[in-house]
């Protein structure tokens, strides 16, 4: 691991997405990643949060991830 820190400009909120998949990037390679075989909470909860919104709004709430401002 780098012994530099990349800090997100002054200002701006939660990590950047080049950032962020750096950041990941950077903890994965070369490792294992170990399936437990059990199902996100995580990921149920979103999937059916984004059930219940109308067309609009997962539209507007996928827009808004892709963007990195959720």
């Amino acid at each position: 691991m780098p012994s530099e820190v990349v800090y997100p400009p002054e200002g701006e909120r939660g990590c950047p997405l080049r950032l962020c998949a750096a950041i990941v990037d950077r903890l994965t390679f070369g490792g294992n990643i170990i399936e437990t075989g059990t199902d996100s909470y995580r990921l149920a909860h979103t999937k059916a949060a984004l059930a219940a919104m109308t067309t609009n709004q997962a539209a507007q709430a996928e827009t808004l991830t892709r963007r990195g401002k959720r």
